[in-house]
């Protein structure tokens, strides 16, 4: 894998062994979808001020209080979880997204950014770990119809930085290797006399019908 810099090796390297233990476990795993935030360190030292129970507090105020300690320990490992999923200097280019609600959000790396929240907004994908257009994605994470991953290449080269670069090569050469197409079938809804393969078919539909094609590389 092409590698540009030091800069560039700290923040992919735990992608890499995170993407490698992902492509032991299920083939064609998506490094847009596991790339790495790097972090400020104090934010591993951040916390949350919680209010400690008065020693004279009645005891529902402290299971309260307790319940608002917990919560907040919640949020903070969810907020530092999806820090780590997210690429280094962007907001939409990994698992979910750090832009607050507001579409126009963009990290630093914004010419990355602006491919990869065009390619979260693809109308055709597969959810991991379910079925869609007769095609079970057996992956953590979603699988993309091959336009808009063709379209997500393009914007990356065209890009044409060190951040998109980075990018481009570990999502398509790395781990997400495939994307699916599809193609129209008839299929027959309902059939007549006791329903069997052999019966006459009484009512007909055109479905799309998904098939799984290789990703060209970055």
């Amino acid at each position: 894998m092409w590698i540009a810099n030091e800069r560039t090796i700290c923040a992919l390297m735990p992608l890499v062994i995170l993407a490698t233990w992902q492509l032991c476990l299920v083939p064609g795993t998506d490094a847009k979808h596991l790339a790495i935030r790097l972090r400020d360190p104090q934010s591993e030292i951040e916390s949350e001020t919680v209010p400690l129970a008065h020693v004279h507090s009645h005891s529902h105020s402290q299971a309260r209080e307790s319940g608002v300690r917990a919560a907040a320990v919640h949020r903070r490992e969810r907020r530092q979880l999806s820090d780590w999923l997210i690429a280094p200097n962007t907001r939409w280019c990994g698992r979910g997204n750090l832009a607050n609600g507001t579409y126009n959000d963009l990290g630093g790396a914004s010419k990355a950014d602006k491919c990869c929240r065009k390619h979260d907004h693809c109308k055709m994908w597969i959810d991991g770990m379910s079925n869609r257009y007769d095609l079970f994605n057996y992956r953590p994470y979603t699988l993309s119809h091959c336009s808009c991953d063709l379209r997500f290449r393009t914007c990356l080269k065209m890009a044409g930085d060190e951040d998109a670069n980075a990018i481009g090569k570990l999502f398509f050469n790395v781990v997400q290797t495939q994307c699916f197409g599809l193609k129209s079938e008839t299929v027959c809804v309902q059939r007549g006399g006791s329903g069997k393969e052999s019966d006459p078919c009484l009512k007909e539909e055109v479905r799309h019908k998904a098939f799984l094609r290789d990703n060209k590389r970055f």
